[in-house]
């Protein structure tokens, strides 16, 4: 959460004329998952309250919590957090446990499904053609091409770089 308030002032640039959606690792907790909040899931509920963004693994959409295991304990490193309207067309975010489409990461994907209708009036639930979604299979083919990629495991480096390089500079390797 190093660049939260980065996050913060493009966040502000953008929200005030269309929908905001961040996705990314917090490596906190928050009272409404964890039973207390510490330094990081300040600084994550302080950034959601400050957008008017809803941290979507607390509403009733999320299915699944673990996005890693550090040792023997299972944690929530990576949230998502939405605007308005992209909350009112949240069908489900899925935390994959099980890991059926993780593989290529050694965290667990977060999925999200959105419906790709309008809604109606502002505020109402009633939607146009509120059956159309992403199909499973078009997420599973971007899935399987990045698993067929040359550059796979270049990329895995780069960002196990970042990692280690984040950590040691927070005295944490």
């Amino acid at each position: 959460m190093s660049n939260c308030w980065g996050v913060l002032g493009d966040a502000e640039r953008l929200a005030s004329w269309r929908e905001v959606l961040i996705l990314g690792g917090c490596n906190g907790h928050i009272s409404e998952l964890d039973d207390y909040t510490d330094a990081n899931g300040k600084l994550l509920t302080t950034l959601a309250e400050h957008l008017q963004l809803e941290i979507l693994h607390t509403t009733s959409c999320c299915e699944g919590q673990t996005t890693g295991v550090l040792g023997e304990v299972a944690r929530l490193w990576f949230y998502a957090l939405a605007s308005d309207e992209l909350v009112k067309a949240l069908r489900r975010l899925n935390v994959d446990e099980e890991r059926i489409l993780s593989f290529g990461s050694d965290h667990n994907r977060i999925r999200l499904d959105f419906s790709k209708a309008q809604h109606r009036e502002l505020g109402s639930k009633q939607r146009f053609n509120p059956n159309s979604y992403l199909p499973l299979r078009s997420l599973e083919k971007v899935v399987e091409q990045f698993e067929r990629s040359p550059e796979k495991e270049r990329e895995r480096e780069d960002i196990r770089r970042v990692c280690v390089n984040t950590m040691s500079y927070h005295g944490e390797a």
